[in-house]
Parts: C-alpha cells; structure tokens; sequence
C-alpha cells in the first residue's frame, strides 16, 4: 500500500545566510535598505527552515535569483519594481505598491477598522490550512491592509481571504505556476511561477495566526518533492528527508500496518507525536502486512542544515535527497550506526587517518551518533 503524505507546517532553525556567500540560501528576501529588514519576517523563515539572503533591491540586476526557492518583498517602494521578476519566479508579495505595475490589478485598496482588524478565509486552500474561518489578523485596531477589490482585480487570482469589512475584496489571493490574469481593457498578465499576495503587512502587530498565514505562504510557493519510503515488517529507522513536520498519530493513521512511531529522548525511547526534520524515528510494523510503502511529499532542503546535538548518543535524520558525507561530522563525532534490515548494526568508526568501515548517510535512513560533547552538525543537502 502507498500512502502520499502532503507536508505543510515545517519546523527548524537555520543559520542566515547572507549575500555574497558562494551558496545562495532559499529565500532572496529583497529590501530597500537594511533597517527595513522585518524581524517577523525572518522570525517565520528560521522557524520553517528556510534560509534567506537579504538582497538590497539596488543589486537586483546582478542576482541569479534561478538560484532561489522563492522572492519575498517587504511593502516598499521599489523604483525599479520591473527588475523584480514578479510573476516568473515563486513570490510571496507583502507589497500594495506596485500590484498595478505587476498586472494583478488596476490599483490597490487598503483599510481598517475601529476594532483588531479580522478576515474570513473562503474556502480549503492550503494557505489557510488549519486556521479557523475568521481569524483575527493584529493586535491593534492601529494597523490597516492592502487587498485587491472586486471592480480592480484581474480575473485569475484564488481568494484564500477577504477583509472582514468587504467579503468580495482578495487580502490573501494565490496565482498558480501557468496562470493567465486577464482584465477587460487591460494586457494579460502570464504568472510563470506559484506567487502569493499577502496584503497583511504591518507586521508588528501580527497575531500568531497571522504568522502562521505568512509561513503557509511561503509553503505554497515551493516546489514539492516526492520521496518513497518503504517500511519492513518489525522496526525500521527513518527519517524525514524532505521539509516537514507529520503528526505521529496521523501517520499511524493513514498507514495501516503501522503499531507505533518512536523517538529517543533523554536517553530512552518514548512515542513521538511528531515526525520531524533532522531526527530519526523507530516505526514499528505489523507482522503479516508485507511492508508498508509511503510517499512523503512536501518541499526538499536546499539551504544549509545546522543540527544541535548532544553529549552522548542521538538519533539522527538526514534532510536531504542526496547522499551525505560521513566526512561533513563535527570531529567529536566518533561512532555513526545504521541499521539493517534484519536488525544487525553496521557501525562507521573514526579514527585520525578517517574512517573504518565508511558509508554514506542516505536519505529517508536515520543513524545513531556518538558524540564526545555536543556538537553543530552544518551541510549543504
């Protein structure tokens, strides 16, 4: 049986990477000058692991951004909005100021209320996964909001919500990858690459629902990633290689077959309530099912990992679609563990000409680590 998990809440906390290292990050977050640099913005991007170069929209003519995941803009003025390239990469647009120019409406709207300021979500878009159908959007009835109305807007956008004040105007709206926007009178806008409008733009004031909107935002403009793995009967140690976060009980759930999902924590192994990033799980299998097969899906790690461990033994996850080196291990690192089907350990040991007995560490495959102190494990997946 082959199950297809679709991924949407990610967890994690990485390592900005800023422009000018050989690497580009994930996300090329485009600023004017660096004080406009929006904490609750980079507060979501570590939170969901993703990393992001600041890129100073002066330099936005010499930046490759094929490099990047996605483009973020803050809600400035850019003179040179047409370097930008809206509409042919992925993009979430925290920006009403030149929504006109990239030919999703004839002008922008903005607005406010005398009381925190709330919308409705329209319907089970994965923007709005999980949040409730009215959700209050600031603390402060101070702060106000683009949206696109309903006479202005181009055709072709999906409302994910409108302003609580104007049920046919778009605050959130998505356009998918191969999208035409179409407006009577007005040129055709072809939208090559899945881009968000999110018109909650003071930031400072967000509720944490609001912050989850902005991080299921970023979600939706990545690409997905398909990964199969296949479970034995009895134990198998996996980990979750693309970006991601899966309800334990939910997977037991949707997998029959599956007994139990176990993680190892203050040295004994106990029932995870979440599959995450960077960490190795036990799943435990029925006898006499023949195996379960599982196709996470969800977007795939392009920035670089910095995974915490500790003193002792952990168990570990490898977020990547690619092989990794043992070579990348902090030196403390002295022993790596993958286990084999029937259950026998194959051990990597490190000595100071290298390693004995040396294998990869694969995707989708977890591994006990012993460390002589703790320890930052960083690579490029």
């Amino acid at each position: 049986m082959t199950k297809k998990l679709g991924l949407l809440l990610i967890t994690g906390i990485f390592l900005v990477s800023l422009i000018g290292i050989a690497s580009a990050a994930d996300v090329a977050y485009i600023i004017q000058v660096s004080q406009n640099e929006k904490p609750e913005f980079t507060d979501a991007m570590n939170d969901i692991g993703l990393t992001y170069d600041l890129i100073f929209a002066s330099d936005v003519g010499s930046v490759d951004f094929d490099d990047y995941k996605l483009i973020l803009l803050n809600d400035e003025n850019f003179p040179n909005w047409a370097e930008i390239p809206v509409n042919e990469v992925p993009a979430v647009l925290v920006n009403g100021r030149h929504m006109d120019e990239w030919g999703w409406t004839k002008s922008i709207s903005s607005g406010s209320q005398s009381i925190p300021m709330h919308i409705n979500l329209t319907g089970a878009h994965p923007v709005g996964s999980g949040l409730p159908d009215d959700v209050v959007i600031y603390t402060t009835e101070d702060a106000d909001i683009y949206y696109l109305d309903n006479i202005n807007v181009f055709d072709g956008i999906e409302k994910v919500a409108s302003p609580g004040f104007d049920s046919s105007g778009i605050v959130i709206g998505t356009v998918a990858a191969g999208s035409v926007l179409t407006k009577s009178g007005k040129p055709d806008t072809n939208v090559n690459a899945n881009t968000v409008f999110f018109g909650i733009y003071e930031s400072d004031f967000w509720t944490a629902d609001t912050e989850q909107l902005f991080k299921n935002s970023l979600l939706f403009t990545l690409e997905d990633e398909d990964f199969p793995v296949s479970l034995e009967e009895g134990q198998n140690l996996i980990s979750l290689p693309i970006l991601g976060s899966i309800d334990a009980e939910d997977f037991i759930d949707d997998n029959p077959g599956v007994v139990s999902v176990k993680e190892f924590v203050n040295g004994e192994l106990v029932d995870a309530t979440t599959i995450e990033n960077d960490k190795a799980y036990f799943i435990e299998v029925d006898e006499g099912t023949g195996g379960v097969d599982v196709i996470f899906t969800g977007p795939g790690p392009l920035g670089e990992r910095n995974v915490a461990l500790d003193d002792g033994m952990n168990l570990v996850g490898v977020t990547s679609l690619s092989d990794i080196d043992l070579d990348t291990l902090p030196a403390n690192i002295k022993e790596v563990s993958r286990r084999g089907a029937n259950g026998v350990y194959d051990i990597a040991t490190r000595y100071s000409n290298g390693w004995f007995n040396e294998f990869p560490l694969e995707p989708g495959r977890g591994y006990w680590f012993k460390l002589n102190g703790g320890a930052v494990w960083s690579y490029s997946p």
